[in-house]
C-alpha cells in the first residue's frame, strides 16, 4: 500500500501535460490540435496506468485513449483524497481537460470560434 502511495506521489508531481496547435495542410482547417502527456521520471508507471506494454516513441503519449485513462485516475485520486495540490501540472492538465472536452471542430468558421475559446479557456 505504501508503495502506491509512493507511485501516486510521483505520478502527480511528474505528469506534464502539453496542448500544441500547429499548421497542418493535411487537416480541413489547416491546423492540429495535438493534447500529449510526458513523465519526467516514472514513465514505467505510467504506462502501466494507462495499460500499454512498453513507453510510447520519446516518452509522449498522445492516443485520446491513454489520455483519458490517466485524467480519470487523476480526477478520482484527486477527487477522493483532496490533494489536487500535489498534482504539479494543474495548468496543463486543465488546458488538456478542456480540449478533450471540446474537441476542436472541423468547419473553419467553427473553429474560428473554438480557437478564441481555446484562448480564453488556456491564456
Amino acid at each position: 500500500m505504501e508503495r502506491d502511495w509512493i507511485e501516486i506521489g510521483s505520478l502527480l508531481s511528474g505528469v506534464r501535460f502539453q496542448v500544441s496547435v500547429s499548421r497542418d495542410g493535411t487537416r480541413k482547417v489547416g491546423y492540429r490540435v495535438r493534447p500529449s502527456m510526458t513523465h519526467t521520471t516514472n514513465s514505467d508507471y505510467l504506462c502501466k496506468l494507462v495499460g500499454r506494454d512498453k513507453i510510447p516513441s520519446k516518452g509522449i503519449y498522445r492516443k485520446r485513449s491513454d489520455l483519458e485513462k490517466c485524467l480519470s485516475f487523476i480526477e478520482k485520486i484527486c477527487n477522493t483524497y483532496e490533494c489536487w495540490e500535489l498534482l504539479y501540472d494543474r495548468r496543463g492538465y486543465d488546458n488538456i481537460r478542456w480540449v478533450l472536452d471540446n474537441p476542436p471542430p472541423s468547419d473553419w468558421s467553427d473553429f474560428i470560434e473554438w480557437s478564441k475559446q481555446f484562448d480564453l479557456a488556456v491564456f
